[in-house]
C-alpha cells in the first residue's frame, strides 16, 4: 500500500523504469543500481522500488531519498516492507518539513504550522484525511549523516524558526551544501585520519556511528 498519488502518477511510467533498469543490465554488467531523488523524486524512487521489487529487485541495491515525503501506508505487504527496510536510506536537512509531513504523529503540529502560515483551515481537513505513513528503513540527519530513529528526527520540533521548515527542504540549498560538507569530511586528512562527524541536531541519544554515504553518492535531482 503506496501514497495513492505519487504511485497512481508513477504507474503509466512504470514500463519505462523496468526498461531502464533491464538495459543498465547489458550497459553495465552487475554493477549495483540505486534509485535516488530529492523531495518528490524520492518519493518516486521509493514507490519504483515497490512496484518492480517482485521482478527485479535483485539488481537494486538501494533507494535513496533526499528529502522524501513517506510513501508506506501501514498495512503495506511484509515480505515488501522488509526488503524495502532493508535498502531504503533517507536524508534529512535540519528542520525540512517535507519528510515529516506525512508522518501522523505530527497531525497537530502540521495543523499549528498552517495556521502560523495563514492556511490552517485547509490542512486541518487535509489532516483529518491524512492516512498513517510508516517510516522505512534507515534515516539519517544533515549535517553529520548521523543514524536517528525515525520517531526521534521526524518529529517535527516546534521551537524551530519557522521559516527554517521550508528552507531546510531546498535541494540545490541545504541538501546540497550539507551533502558537500559531508564528503569534505570523509576525505583522508593530510595525516591520513578521516575527519570528526560533524554534531547531529536536537537533543541527543546515544545512536550509531555515523556511516559513509553510499558510493558512488548519488546526485540529488530535481
Amino acid at each position: 500500500k503506496l501514497h495513492a498519488g505519487i504511485s497512481g502518477n508513477l504507474r503509466s511510467h512504470i514500463a519505462t523504469v523496468e526498461s531502464a533498469v533491464a538495459r543498465s543490465t547489458t550497459d553495465a554488467g552487475a554493477l549495483p543500481l540505486y534509485f535516488s531523488g530529492h523531495s518528490l523524486g524520492g518519493a518516486y524512487a521509493m514507490c519504483a522500488f515497490y512496484m518492480v521489487e517482485r521482478s527485479l529487485s535483485q539488481r537494486v541495491a538501494g533507494v535513496v531519498g533526499f528529502g522524501a515525503p513517506l510513501v508506506t501506508v501501514a498495512g503495506g505487504p511484509p515480505e515488501i516492507v522488509q526488503a524495502a527496510s532493508q535498502r531504503f536510506s533517507t536524508y534529512v536537512a535540519g528542520n525540512d518539513i517535507v519528510p515529516r509531513s506525512l508522518f501522523k504523529p505530527n497531525a497537530e503540529m502540521m495543523v499549528d504550522l498552517a495556521r502560523r502560515f495563514g492556511r490552517g483551515r485547509v490542512l486541518f481537513s487535509i489532516s483529518n484525511a491524512i492516512p498513517t505513513y510508516d517510516p522505512v528503513g534507515e534515516f539519517r540527519a544533515l549535517p553529520g549523516a548521523i543514524q536517528r530513529s525515525p520517531t526521534e528526527l521526524l518529529r517535527i520540533r516546534p521551537d524551530a524558526p519557522l521559516t527554517s521548515h521550508i528552507d531546510d527542504h531546498a535541494c540545490r540549498g541545504s541538501y546540497a551544501r550539507l551533502l558537500d560538507e559531508r564528503a569534505l569530511e570523509l576525505l583522508p586528512s593530510e595525516s591520513g585520519s578521516v575527519s570528526a562527524p560533524a554534531p547531529a541536531l536536537g537533543p541527543e541519544s546515544p545512536q550509531p556511528s555515523p556511516s559513509p554515504l553510499p558510493s558512488p553518492l548519488p546526485s540529488p535531482s530535481p
